[in-house]
């Protein structure tokens, strides 16, 4: 079956009823989805993208606005171009923010753009609303009772539909980070003595972010005196560069990175000990350095002392010195020495606390003078601290579907958020350009339902998918 398509560039396919929509750099190509036949098409300059709802097709322009073509041209057959109407650009009543239309997406009677200039909400064929202060959005999607897009600053948004216009209005990140800053002089968070390692293996994880210039530890389960046992994370010791301190009775053993980590970013610093074997550092998933603590593996590692969060205990259990001077969003403790690869997989992911041989998980989402153990019963006491919150950008979000959860093709897999605030990685497939969530599409969800992806970096430029949500891990 061969398809006769205007221009060569396609730059999107949707499907709505028995048809299939074919949107190309030069217009539009109707094709039935069953037998190919091509019913109609419309010639049309510098498109950049489609939609189709109940109301009709819309072709977004990089120059022209947005063109509209209602179904009963289509059911008409042959070439439609002389039915387009030029229906939203810059200067009709009412207004499309920006001709250059970066996306289009429908559902039901409603459309969402994309421009240059913010955002367009349609509930229907005469009304729109308009959300002015969002700059260069793109990848618009759209559910029963809300809106999501990508702004230029990759932050995705996400807002319910509106009973009014959205010109002051402000978006809600569909992610954000919590964390607490620690001023470096006396903040500190006390668990008290727990979490000792015995004779365990252990991992010891924290994304942290700084520009601290002295020696500090984020992490110590110890004392500023001579003990048998003891360890601290710090990390910047040597020109900025992560180390991990640790004692095996009387016996000082420093593994030390190569990457400072000072330079105001957010950084991963992970610390795997397998007693029989080796501590290893990792900066941002990398294994930088690894120290050889096998003469050690009978060695009862206990300790008197707190495990801080922050600080290093001082010359008695009351006091703090080496004190961290910066963020803290997340610190994870488990019961094993996790490998490379799950070093590398996990990182990124939002854990729940109930994972395998997680022993503690602070992520940051209390308000208060407490500091939650999400895995365990190692709440920390908060001293001094500022609580904060920010949008988090994802990885480069290419495009969004929804749902019964929002989906989202980024350039490393598919990510896809339960509701507005949490995000799970859900494959590694590569760089994914377009997600669509396929039947039964209003409940796909990231454990239900079906999802279609297609990726630039398979056999011949690309790979198209689907994925069984129930099936994937």
């Amino acid at each position: 079956m061969q398809l006769t398509l205007l221009g060569t560039t396609v730059k999107k396919i949707v499907g709505y009823g028995a048809n299939l929509y074919h949107f190309t750099e030069a217009g539009l190509d109707v094709h039935t989805q069953a037998e190919g036949t091509r019913l109609a098409w419309a010639s049309l300059a510098n498109v950049t993208c489609g939609a189709v709802n109940d109301n009709g097709i819309y072709l977004g322009t990089s120059a022209a606005g947005v063109y509209f073509l209602p179904h009963s041209s289509v059911s008409t057959g042959g070439d439609r171009t002389a039915d387009l109407v030029q229906q939203l650009t810059t200067t009709s009543t009412p207004a499309l923010l920006s001709n250059a239309v970066t996306g289009l997406v429908g559902r039901g009677t409603k459309l969402l753009a994309t421009t240059g200039g913010g955002v367009n909400y349609l509930p229907d064929t005469l009304t729109v609303y308009k959300y002015t202060d969002v700059a260069g959005c793109s990848a618009p999607a759209i559910s029963t009772t809300a809106i999501a897009y990508v702004a230029s600053d990759g932050i995705a948004y996400t807002k319910a539909y509106p009973s009014a216009d959205w010109a002051t209005a402000t978006g809600v990140p569909l992610a954000t980070n919590p964390f607490l800053s620690f001023d470096g002089v006396d903040d500190n968070v006390n668990c008290g003595d727990v979490l000792d390692m015995g004779l365990s293996d252990r991992t010891y994880e924290i994304w942290l972010r700084t520009t601290q210039s002295v020696s500090s530890f984020c992490l110590s389960k110890s004392i500023s005196k001579v003990e048998p046992c003891r360890w601290g994370l710090a990390p910047v010791f040597d020109n900025g560069k992560p180390l991990f301190f640790s004692n095996f009775v009387n016996v000082d053993i420093l593994t030390e990175a190569t990457t400072a980590v000072n330079d105001g970013a957010w950084h991963h610093l992970a610390v795997t000990i397998d007693r029989s074997a080796n501590i290893t550092l990792y900066v941002d998933g990398v294994a930088e350095a690894v120290t050889d603590i096998s003469a050690h593996a009978a060695v009862d590692f206990q300790s008197a002392n707190f495990f801080r969060i922050g600080a290093y205990t001082g010359s008695t259990v009351s006091s703090t010195t080496w004190l961290f001077d910066g963020d803290i969003s997340e610190v994870r403790v488990w019961d094993m020495a996790l490998s490379p690869t799950d070093i590398q997989n996990n990182m990124y992911a939002t854990l729940t606390g109930s994972e395998p041989g997680l022993l503690a998980l602070y992520n940051f989402e209390d308000t208060g003078s407490t500091l939650t153990d999400s895995a365990g019963t190692n709440d920390g006491l908060i001293t001094g601290g500022t609580w904060g919150n920010e949008p988090v950008p994802p990885e480069a979000i290419n495009d969004l579907s929804y749902g019964g959860d929002l989906f989202a093709a980024t350039d490393d897999g598919v990510i896809v958020w339960d509701g507005f605030s949490s995000k799970t990685l859900t494959t590694e497939l590569g760089t994914v350009q377009n997600v669509v969530a396929i039947h039964p599409g209003s409940t796909a969800t990231k454990t239900t339902g079906y999802l279609a992806y297609g990726t630039s970096d398979g056999v011949d430029g690309g790979q198209f998918g689907v994925l069984n949500m129930a099936e994937v891990p």
